[in-house]
């Protein structure tokens, strides 16, 4: 992995990290990940994880940490590294975003606002209205459901049947709403599974979200990290 740019607060949004693959990039540029960052202590780990693993497999991969604006600070994010996209070599028409939670569904938004060309959300919420009461989460928040139309970015889902902080149903009626609407959505649920994912879900997932983007995106190669059966694995 071979960290790039040094982000000043002058010249990139805020709270932003990028790293590539090591050795020449492909004629296009990279494609490239937007890892939408939640503030709980586990999107750390999560973030260090695929910071890790995606250049490995041949995926620049930029961690946005979002403010209180949510949508315009990853927005702002996107567009800046299309702008920039020359100096670490990025390819423009090969953006993803992926997330967890709160950054599940700030991902989703990319996607139905046609920021990004695909997206992975986990355990992410789609209608705040109908979360569990003292949610930790900002039940105004702008729900995806009402902005799904056909021309959708593809969705992959996934989800853990034992959620209580985001319950599945979440996810069950997003995918249900792009279905719906004629676009491309996929999902996984895992058995047993809570809110945050232990290493083994970690890794099992992440090898899936990749093999979904690598479908969507037509790039790179097969994957050389990352098995096990995603169901009945530890929280």
């Amino acid at each position: 992995m071979t960290p790039v740019l040094p982000f000043a607060p002058r010249t990139a949004p805020p709270k932003l990290a990028l790293a590539v693959p090591a050795g020449p990039p492909p004629p296009a540029g990279w494609p490239v990940v937007v890892f939408v960052r939640g503030g709980a202590p586990a999107h750390a780990a999560m973030g260090r994880y695929l910071a890790e693993r995606l250049p490995a497999e041949g995926f620049a991969v930029a961690e946005v940490h979002f403010g209180p604006a949510g949508l315009p600070d990853v927005t702002a994010a996107v567009q800046w590294l299309r702008a920039h996209r020359t100096t670490p070599a990025l390819d423009p028409d090969r953006f993803a975003a992926w997330g967890h939670a709160e950054g599940g569904h700030l991902a989703v938004l990319l996607a139905v606002s046609g920021g990004v060309q695909a997206v992975v959300a986990w355990s992410a919420p789609s209608d705040f209205s109908r979360l569990p009461p003292n949610t930790p989460f900002d039940t105004a928040a702008t729900s995806p459901l009402t902005r799904v139309t056909a021309d959708a970015a593809p969705l992959l889902a996934v989800h853990g049947t034992a959620d209580d902080v985001v319950p599945i149903a979440q996810s069950e009626t997003l995918v249900s709403t792009y279905w719906q609407m004629g676009a491309d959505a996929e999902f996984r649920w895992l058995d047993d599974v809570g809110h945050a994912y232990g290493l083994r879900t970690r890794e099992a997932m992440t090898t899936t979200g990749l093999d979904f983007l690598r479908r969507q995106l037509g790039a790179p190669g097969a994957n050389t990290r990352g098995t096990g059966n995603p169901r009945g694995e530890e929280n």
